[in-house]
């Protein structure tokens, strides 16, 4: 009875039966014990802790993983360096703890110290190099483990550090590989398969999809993100109306949805799914999907529509606003040239201006001239976060625009002095299984240096037998003669890595190129043009959504 308390959280009334026990034995003492721990009441928890005769592993153990869910984790360490034995629990507890504070080489250590590392002492410490991105040193482990000693578990975290890190042709094989698959290692791989921009990915998506024993709402919202996301809108309705009886969908269903075509630039379509679902009403509206509604009118600049939802949250669903929803709005009214509304919401709103509701004022600053509102702001940026390096590179950038480039050299130089670096645009693409990687203007160690070149210099060629393209110098940000402007945007990330793709791939085959940061325009409209002139689908996904161009259009209907 004080155990079923206990689980239950009526930890008064268990410890009302606890002390009428006349005789309690170390099954009793742990139970209670275990009560407090679970409802984080560490005090009480160490009280009986400290009364109790007979502490055994399980005691020690219990409030250890008290302390370490709490965030204790000081305390959670000193009590495991007086444990009299250690188990492989205990062991394992310490392990995910320093995992989930981001200590993974204490968590090596441990695991290193550990006596004989049970399965799960392993699976624990794949999951601790997969949150710390060590996913070389994950298959190396994984690797060692016996074979007839990996369970379901430690496949399944095997195939989900290769897939949450972008390993999808590695994923591929762990999956092909696994003797045994459940339904989170399904939902997994289509999972992975989503966040691809590339359509013979969604494709593979969808064989997998229809290839699983047993298709449940989860894999089905999965199956609707690698639509969604790849731009596949027909094949995501009929998903959605035929396949995902109206019985079946949940919010997240929707919410994939609205989500999904908002990034893929079909923000309209991501409306109406939105007022279908109120008018459905087969699940409530929450913050999260009317962050997704925000952002659709956000990528189509509908400023009125945005503020009718903004307000409908509030007064039709009782919902708040947090921070995400105010940045939201901030971007909308800055990128369609409302500078003054957007700087009054940002002053005005409940919470401090973050990162990224600076970024967007100052962007927008850059791209309507404003020099001195621009100046201002990055000014306020830079006071509230001395660390904002992206202040300081749109406010270098905002003076450079204006000619300014001596202004534009001091907040460099300036940001040297300060240790503040720029990220450089950096773009992948997968050919034939094996991923590429360009930096921005850094070719000179690039194995593939001469054949990407001569692949920049045929299609510069093929665009200029198409009507040619107008370099958008205003984009480089340097004091340099025109000529190597020019040929600083040609050695932009993006247009590295589909030159190789034109010259390693057969005409017309599609291509997909993932970049780190927000495609400049100059390259998007050579993409565009590109996309015509060569006849392919280029899929483009940047820090903010899914471009996919196609007979010189892109999904964004350029606003981005």
């Amino acid at each position: 009875m004080i155990r079923a308390l206990g689980l239950r959280l009526r930890v008064a009334e268990a410890r009302e039966l606890f002390d009428l026990v006349p005789e309690r034995d170390r099954f009793i003492w742990n139970v209670m014990v275990s009560a407090y721990a679970q409802r984080g009441d560490m005090n009480e928890a160490m009280k009986l802790f400290l009364r109790m005769d007979g502490r055994d592993v399980i005691t020690w153990t219990t409030v250890i993983r008290g302390f370490a869910l709490l965030g204790v984790f000081h305390e959670a360490e000193a009590l495991f360096a007086r444990i009299p034995a250690a188990t492989a629990v205990s062991w394992n507890t310490m392990i995910v703890m320093n995992a989930e504070r981001g200590d993974a080489v204490q968590s090596k250590r441990l695991f290193d110290r550990m006596p004989e590392p049970t399965i799960v002492s392993r699976t624990a410490m794949l999951g601790v190099y997969a949150q710390a991105g060590r996913i070389d040193e994950a298959e190396v482990l994984f690797s060692a483990m016996p074979e007839e000693s990996r369970d379901t578990v430690s496949w399944t975290t095997m195939l989900q550090a290769l897939a949450l890190h972008g390993e999808l042709d590695r994923a591929k094989e762990v999956f092909d590989r696994m003797p045994c698959r459940d339904a989170v290692a399904w939902t997994t791989m289509l999972a992975a398969f989503s966040q691809s921009a590339g359509n013979s990915d969604v494709k593979s998506a969808g064989a997998l999809f229809h290839r699983m024993p047993q298709r449940d709402v989860v894999a089905g919202n999965a199956m609707l993100a690698a639509y969604a996301h790849g731009g596949l809108v027909d094949q995501a309705l009929e998903l959605f109306h035929s396949s995902l009886h109206a019985a079946d969908r949940n919010l997240v269903t929707w919410t994939t949805l609205v989500a999904g075509f908002a990034h893929s630039g079909h923000g309209e379509l991501a409306l109406e799914l939105f007022q279908e679902m109120i008018l459905d009403g087969s699940a409530m509206p929450d913050e999260i999907i009317f962050l997704s509604v925000l952002g659709a009118c956000g990528h189509v600049g509908l400023v009125k529509i945005a503020r009718s939802f903004f307000l409908a949250m509030v007064a039709d669903h009782g919902i708040s606003p947090i921070l995400e929803h105010y940045c939201c709005m901030i971007d909308i009214m800055a990128r369609t040239g409302k500078l003054g509304d957007a700087e009054e919401l940002a002053n005005s709103m409940p919470f401090l201006p973050n990162d990224l509701v600076w970024a967007s004022l100052i962007a927008a600053c850059r791209n309507q001239q404003d020099l001195e509102l621009g100046t201002r702001i990055a000014t306020q940026a830079i006071e509230q976060s001395p660390g904002n390096y992206t202040a300081y590179v749109l406010l270098a950038n905002l003076h450079s625009k204006a000619g300014r480039f001596e202004e534009s050299a001091k907040i460099r130089k300036l940001m040297a002095e300060k240790g503040l670096t720029k990220q450089p645009g950096a773009s992948t693409i997968r050919i034939d299984g094996r991923v590429y990687r360009f930096v921005a203007g850094d070719l000179s160690q690039h194995p593939d240096r001469e054949e990407v070149l001569a692949a920049v210099d045929r299609i510069c060629r093929l665009l200029g037998k198409h009507g040619g393209h107008s370099p958008e110098i205003a984009e480089v940000m340097h004091d340099v003669a025109e000529g190597d402007k020019v040929r600083i945007l040609s050695h932009h990330s993006e247009r590295l890595a589909m030159a190789l793709g034109v010259a390693r791939t057969s005409p017309g085959a599609p291509l997909t190129i993932v970049k780190n940061l927000r495609v400049c325009s100059d390259c998007h409209s050579t993409i565009k043009l590109a996309s015509k002139a060569l006849g392919r689908r280029i899929s483009v996904r940047d820090a903010s959504r899914f471009h996919h161009f196609s007979d010189g259009k892109c999904s964004c209907q350029d606003y981005w």
